[in-house]
């Protein structure tokens, strides 16, 4: 019986010093990542093929990661990728699509950005702010209440009543003038809250020192994502006109001919649908070769997160089925088992 060699460590792989699969060097693997990665669902069944595979590919999403990083001024992406669980905090913003599909942002056109998002804590707050100031950054700018979270939210970020997920926003600049910005949500239990408040589905990504994770892969996954405002706009806004080329903009799901049709809520795949994430239709890819053992959750048990997107509200016309709800708009802060909106019918206009 013919025995499988050992997997070479990752280092070595990367500079091509040894053969990780079966005698294949890491240049032909690379190929093979690069001629994949456009689908998602095809690098999903790649991982699972052998441990081999998987390694590979979690090496390659890694070298992503990091390479990204670098772009975005981070000096050592090794260490803030690390330090993200212990934070509780989440990478994310419209740099790191490039992880998922090379060559969809289009970085000479627009003001990349490191974005880090972190659960209500001002102790993850100070040492985030810590790390980041020592990679060169300093703050420049600090928004803490709603009015300015919510006008600069708009100005700098493109994202659309952030006050109603974000309690405080942090801006750091170095001397390269590239921006980082700390975001801290309303929640004291998840990072994620603040990242449904995104420009668009296709920026809805988030990454932990372990997974990236895909909130709505199908979408992303076709190169499509849909604006996230609770009124649909007359033209694509922001940011979102820089990314026309690389990714099909939507302002509402019936724009695509398939979901002409389409009953809003029903369907498994309905990017609209009441989500939670536990629901099976996120995407996550692992980024590291064996679980990380420093984790420190803030309470043993991390409630799930329910959300039903903002801009939902593009749906509501599409041939509901009868007993379909219309009111639900975007449910964001958490309260006992559901996240709700913050006296969304006075302050989230």
């Amino acid at each position: 019986m013919r025995t499988i060699p050992p997997l070479a460590s990752p280092r070595k792989m990367a500079k091509g010093m040894v053969s990780p699969v079966h005698g294949l060097p890491y240049k032909v693997i690379l190929r093979i990542m690069e001629m994949l990665e456009d689908d998602l669902q095809v690098v999903s069944r790649l991982m699972r093929t052998s441990r081999f595979l998987r390694t590979a590919v979690v090496l390659h999403l890694q070298v992503k990661v990091h390479n990204v990083l670098r772009r975005l001024g981070v000096g050592d992406p090794k260490m803030l990728v690390w330090s993200l669980d212990r934070w509780q905090a989440l990478l994310s913003g419209p740099d790191f699509l490039d992880v998922l599909l090379t060559g969809s942002v289009p970085v000479t056109k627009f003001t990349s950005r490191l974005e880090i998002h972190i659960p209500l804590d001002v102790g993850y707050l100070d040492k985030v702010v810590e790390a980041i100031e020592n990679f060169g950054f300093k703050v420049t700018r600090e928004w803490t209440d709603r009015q300015s979270v919510r006008m600069n939210g708009q100005l700098w970020l493109d994202y659309e009543a952030l006050d109603v997920v974000t309690s405080k926003v942090v801006q750091l600049k170095n001397k390269d003038f590239q921006y980082a910005y700390i975001i801290m949500g309303r929640s004291i239990t998840t990072s994620f809250l603040s990242i449904l408040a995104q420009p668009t589905t296709a920026f809805m990504n988030a990454i932990s020192s372990n997974t990236i994770h895909v909130l709505y892969p199908r979408l992303t996954n076709a190169r499509r994502g849909i604006i996230n405002t609770r009124k649909p706009a007359k033209a694509v806004p922001g940011i979102l006109q820089y990314f026309q080329h690389t990714i099909d903009v939507k302002t509402r799901l019936s724009d695509w001919k398939e979901y002409a049709d389409h009953h809003c809520g029903q369907d498994a795949n309905c990017p609209f649908k009441l989500r939670d994430m536990l629901d099976g239709l996120s995407g996550s890819f692992p980024i590291v070769a064996k679980p990380l053992h420093f984790t420190h959750p803030r309470i043993p048990v991390i409630p799930q997160l329910i959300w039903r997107l903002r801009c939902a509200s593009s749906c509501e016309k599409m041939k509901p089925l009868p007993g379909q709800e219309h009111g639900e708009v975007g449910h964001y802060i958490w309260k006992g088992g559901w996240i709700e909106d913050i006296d969304s019918a006075e302050d989230d206009e």
